[in-house]
């Protein structure tokens, strides 16, 4: 038999049949590879069939019957007067040996692939047809439950972030930052002090201490990190590091009200709050804080791990090293250069460029340089 059967594509979870509707081309006409020869529904969608190769279309149902996924819908007959019997006397064998052989409903087999569940395995063990609730209750217990709509979607649900690092002040600025985004979403926070473990900050529940992250992560309970820790530069690095290290990915908290123009780059784990605005062209590394209306200006660069007060502005141009401290209301004059680990306290207006390790102090309202 030199022929090529036409099968009934994929449908969807919550169908496990399609009707046809309608033949697009003639019992044994002639079709092209691509061509449309019939047209299916659902009880959510119209769903086109293509030949898969050149040939003489051969009808195996008639329109108006309904059909289960992969079911053979036509033949491709390579001589169009070649005998249809043996055709079907394989559909037929098919038919028989799927209706015998399929121990699950479709919902339970999608449910068993997402859990890594051997379906046929647990059909034996309980002999009988597998169900939904089967699945469910097989699982490990220490597994994240399943959401209905969520793990349905996954493509196109809202990112699931993890706030490592605190339940206090900057967990409290990035849970609002991302109460006002469209596509993300704060399922559970970190932190150190195991004595708020089994508490809510903004309704999201504090799991336990940072070392859960892996677990968790494990689990599949949340798709991306984000540190929030905004005081201690050095712990801010270090869990970015070790978070990265196990193979956790990161992820930006973007203030909807944050404007990032034209041709702008940034690494991850960036926390950038209200009203700041970085210009055309400005490049950020990772692992960064921007508090609120912090301004970064055009063909700047910024480090990683560098943590900004606010209403902290440079001019255009400035490039800044990594895991440096600003203040609130720093003023940054353009085309200067901001060496690695140092620290400008609030209200500096800085007119020249910084070597590395460069402490800014500030007396009697004016500033000394300790090196």
């Amino acid at each position: 038999m030199n022929a090529e059967f036409v099968q009934v594509p994929a449908i969807n979870a919550n169908d496990t049949t399609a009707t046809l509707v309608e033949w697009t081309v003639d019992d044994r006409e002639a079709v092209s590879t691509g061509d449309i020869i019939a047209i299916i529904e659902t009880t959510k969608a119209a769903i086109e069939v293509e030949a898969p190769v050149e040939g003489y279309c051969a009808h195996l149902y008639q329109e108006g019957e309904k059909l289960s996924e992969g079911a053979f819908l036509a033949v491709i007959l390579q001589d169009q007067d070649e005998d249809l019997e043996p055709y079907l006397h394989k559909l037929k064998k098919r038919e028989e040996k799927k209706k015998d052989s399929r121990q699950w409903t479709r919902k339970a087999e999608l449910m068993a692939r997402k859990f890594g569940i051997d379906i046929e395995q647990l059909a034996a063990k309980l002999g009988r047809r597998v169900k939904e609730s089967d699945v469910m209750n097989s699982r490990d217990p220490g597994a994240v439950l399943l959401d209905l709509v969520d793990d349905e979607y996954p493509a196109t649900r809202r990112e699931r972030v993890l706030l490592i690092g605190g339940a206090g002040g900057g967990g409290v600025i990035t849970l609002d930052a991302i109460a006002r985004t469209l596509h993300q979403r704060a399922v559970g926070i970190l932190d150190n002090n195991s004595g708020l473990k089994g508490k809510t900050l903004m309704g999201v529940p504090v799991l336990g201490t940072n070392d859960m992250a892996w677990e968790l992560w494990e689990k599949k309970f949340f798709d991306a990190a984000i540190i929030v820790v905004t005081a201690d530069i050095g712990q801010r690095e270090e869990l970015f590091e070790w978070v990265k290290m196990e193979g956790i990915p990161l992820t930006n908290v973007i203030d909807p009200l944050a404007e990032i123009r034209t041709n702008c780059s940034l690494g991850t784990g960036n926390l950038i709050m209200a009203n700041c605005f970085l210009a055309a062209c400005v490049k950020l590394g990772d692992n960064n804080f921007l508090a609120s209306h912090v301004c970064i200006e055009h063909h700047s660069v910024v480090g990683s791990h560098c943590t900004f007060g606010p209403r902290t502005t440079t001019s255009g141009a400035v490039t800044i090293g990594n895991r440096i401290k600003f203040g609130m209301g720093v003023l940054v004059e353009p085309y200067l250069e901001i060496g690695d680990n140092s620290v400008i306290p609030s209200g500096i207006v800085l007119n020249s460029s910084l070597s590395a390790g460069t402490v800014l102090k500030v007396k009697r309202n004016y500033s000394e340089t300790v090196r």
